[in-house]
């Protein structure tokens, strides 16, 4: 104990021990401590310094604050933190869904379903637009199909066809009406009964797009009047050269029949 004191006396004077020899209470050697002759007081003070099996005194204490974890190099840490998160993240959360090749884009025995509408030279097709995939162009390429729609609609209508329509209303001809319907079209019945007829468009820019969004509302009306809602498919809009025009009759009926799905994006 001693000889302890007088280390620590003298490391407290500035003067660097050069060789320090220890016994223990039996007179049996203990660790030898072998101090670099260049290291000035100043780094002796400092944590590069620590003596084996060395009792601070208060003072040293003050002066060295035990070493915690967050003071060893991040990469003497044996649990990163950011692997630990990743882990706790890998527990709770689920698989991603592959988004790059969603069940809707894959090739669906639907075309049956799809009937094409010869579009007549006569009909006046709306003026040629180059739309690009951005979604603010979204109502302008719906705006062009329902055009083209009306178009066929009014020729149609004005033809000598026996099932011809005797009334076309575009509900978005002064606006945005929010109607679950683009059009109603009434006919008349072997009858003469007078029988509406809503249609409601989907427009793509382009040919191979198979799936289009249905509100809430379209989905409910095409279900309460089932044989009486059919959807109209524009595609390649903006193309009035190319431009292709679908019908599927009675929505209700293919969605039950399984002939088309719906999906919920979440």
């Amino acid at each position: 104990d001693q000889q302890r004191t007088q280390i620590t006396s003298t490391k407290s004077s500035g003067e660097p021990t050069q060789h320090v020899d220890r016994q223990n209470s039996q007179g049996h050697p203990t660790a030898t401590e072998h101090d670099d002759p260049s290291v000035n007081s100043e780094q002796m003070g400092s944590n590069q310094f620590k003596p084996v099996c060395q009792t601070p005194t208060a003072n040293q204490a003050q002066e060295h604050p035990p070493v915690t974890g967050s003071d060893h190099p991040r990469s003497q840490q044996s649990t990163p933190k950011s692997n630990t998160f990743s882990r706790a993240a890998a527990n709770i959360s689920r698989a991603a869904l592959p988004l790059d090749t969603p069940v809707w884009t894959k090739e669906q025995p639907h075309e049956e379903v799809l009937e094409d509408l010869l579009i007549h030279g006569s009909v006046e097709k709306p003026q040629a637009v180059t739309f690009s995939e951005d979604k603010a162009e979204n109502s302008a390429i719906g705006e062009w199909g329902e055009r083209l729609v009306h178009a066929f609609l009014m020729h149609w209508k004005d033809s000598d066809s026996q099932h011809k329509p005797t009334s076309v209303m575009w509900a978005n001809e002064n606006g945005e009406s929010g109607f679950p319907y683009d059009f109603k079209v009434t006919f008349t019945s072997v009858s003469d009964e007078q029988v509406e007829t809503f249609i409601e468009v989907k427009s793509t820019i382009k040919a191979e797009k198979n799936f289009v969004q249905l509100s809430a509302q379209e989905v409910d009306l095409a279900l309460k009047v089932t044989d009486r809602y059919h959807l109209y498919r524009v595609y390649k809009a903006g193309d009035s050269q190319n431009v292709q025009l679908c019908r599927i009759k009675n929505l209700a009926q293919c969605l039950h029949a399984k002939q088309l799905e719906l999906f919920l994006f979440v």
